[in-house]
């Protein structure tokens, strides 16, 4: 019966660096039979899983680690004895890229929080400034493009976990709690894409992406933001929304609703917090 020894001195490493920590683990299988020996490195990795060595299994002794790759190589001038180079990596490492960047959209707010509007009366001279609720006058309320700051953030990743739902159940879906600096709703999850290689009789290793979108800043007079939509009621006829439409007035954020608005929650909530991902940003 062949026997595996964990060599410390063939080759055997660790290494740490930007992508975690690596380890590299070197079995030597002795006695192997010889025949026929145009299998004796398989059956080499065959004995050597006595010892731990299986692919997407955890390292023996230090947590966080799985295994992702089997190779063999003979033993100088022995045709009974195989080395077996077993390497891990680590699934704790999180690969992380946060951008800033303009989200161009339109608002129907200034700076304070106030509704804009424009007001226009027939037969007024040019120069002449035309005040609010003036005789004669028609007032609008207008949308205007706006900028404002946004931020995407990125997470890149690996575990050994099935997670044949979690692409369904987190996409398109908004934080149910508090998340990395964000208020509820706040983060939206733009994409999850687990990808993995079935080695039959192996356990699968998820190399996952996901990446979310941050709508929490307040640029428009302390109105809070989140991927929640607001609803208008608009004239029939004009199509346009009634000047004495305005949320701040009516109490908004602390009131979701009142006379030709309401705050809708369309996105699916979910609790970012159980991928248990690192937090980057501040609240």
């Amino acid at each position: 019966m062949a026997t595996v020894i964990e060599d410390l001195i063939q080759g055997s490493r660790c290494t740490i660096s930007e992508a975690g920590k690596t380890y590299r683990r070197v079995l030597k299988v002795e006695g192997l039979d010889r025949t026929p020996a145009s299998n004796i490195h398989y059956r080499a990795i065959r004995e050597a899983a006595r010892a731990g060595a299986v692919y997407g299994a955890g390292h023996p002794r230090i947590t966080d680690l799985v295994c992702n790759f089997i190779d063999t190589e003979p033993v100088h001038n022995s045709k009974t004895s195989i080395y077996v180079n077993v390497g891990y990596f680590d699934t704790s490492m999180v690969r992380i890229k946060l951008s800033g960047n303009v989200v161009r959209g339109t608002t129907r707010w200034n700076d304070k929080g106030e509704v804009l509007f424009t007001i226009y009366k027939p037969g007024m001279k040019p120069r002449e400034l035309a005040e609010k609720n003036q005789e004669g006058s028609f007032m609008q309320p207008v949308e205007a493009p706006k900028l404002k700051p946004g931020m995407t953030l990125e997470y890149e990743w690996y575990d050994t976990k099935n997670t044949n739902n979690d692409a369904k159940s987190f996409t398109a879906a908004v934080n149910l709690r508090n998340w990395n600096g964000g208020k509820p709703r706040t983060w939206l999850c733009d994409y999850y894409a687990p990808e993995g290689v079935r080695v039959p009789g192996q356990r699968t290793i998820w190399h996952k992406r996901a990446g979310f979108t941050y709508q929490g800043f307040t640029p428009q007079g302390g109105l809070p933001e989140t991927h929640n939509v607001m609803l208008w009621w608009r004239n029939p006829q004009t199509r346009e929304v009634p000047p004495e439409i305005d949320p701040k007035a009516g109490g908004y954020p602390n009131q979701l609703s009142g006379n030709g608005w309401k705050e809708e929650k369309l996105n699916h909530a979910i609790d970012f917090n159980v991928l248990k991902l690192p937090n980057v940003v501040d609240a």
